[in-house]
């Protein structure tokens, strides 16, 4: 695995980037990032398909010594136009760019704690209706993390599916088997606002003051803090 992921970096020239933190994407300005090279270029076009709205995908950090909490909501994305203006070869690029610059935030974060740090990842299909999944999307979204994963295996910490809607459960007995194993022994399916104790799954990764009350935290504010401003402040 090691030589592979040597492999790996060096055909995607990764060790040659730096510190690219700054570049992860930014929910507030979608089009903040410059185009510096083909992984970019490819991470800026998926945003630009994907994205219904600035909430579609959400990363932010909400407790400077822990890790970053990704935020899915599922009806805001927009997986047929992804389909439609990219290639599978692009797709795979714009993730293993966002991987990338996942690791460099986690790393630095484990680093400076002495705590391996890792990423909570909610997808929100809260009034997700079944005509907005596009089956050959999921696939190649399995396909591509299958791909990654040995390379960043310890990104994810945690994937919750909260409020998922009641056809989920046939098509995950078919998209199952594509996934990673490491993610989907990670998945939990939640209603936290039905069930408090789902709360736990929160917890392990954020404080409950800085869980949005939709999730049955504290934290009124919606839509969380972009991570590139995090960063600037320091808060």
């Amino acid at each position: 695995a090691a030589i592979n992921t040597m492999k790996f970096r060096k055909e995607h020239k990764f060790n040659e980037l730096g510190d690219i933190r700054h570049k992860i994407p930014d929910h507030f300005n979608l089009d903040s990032n410059q185009h510096t090279n083909q992984h970019m270029e490819a991470l800026t076009k998926y945003i630009s398909a994907y994205h219904r709205s600035n909430t579609a995908i959400m990363h932010t950090l909400p407790d400077n010594d822990r890790g970053i909490v990704t935020y899915i909501i599922g009806n805001q994305g927009n997986m047929d136009k992804v389909l439609e203006t990219m290639t599978k070869e692009e797709i795979l690029l714009a993730y293993s760019y966002n991987n990338e610059i996942t690791y460099q935030i986690l790393d630095e974060i484990t680093r400076r704690t002495g705590r391996l740090t890792k990423v909570l990842k909610i997808m929100d299909l809260t009034d997700m209706p079944l005509s907005a999944m596009n089956k050959k999307y999921m696939k190649l979204d399995a396909e591509a993390n299958k791909q990654l994963e040995d390379f960043y295996p310890q990104l994810l910490g945690s994937a919750l599916v909260v409020n998922p809607p009641g056809w989920l459960d046939a098509l995950w007995k078919v998209l199952r088997p594509l996934f990673p194993k490491r993610f989907v022994e990670k998945l939990n399916l939640i209603t936290p606002t039905k069930n408090k104790d789902d709360l736990k799954y929160f917890l392990k990764f954020v404080s409950k003051n800085n869980i949005p009350e939709r999730y049955g935290g504290d934290d009124k504010a919606w839509p969380p803090p972009a991570m590139t401003e995090i960063m600037k402040t320091g808060n």
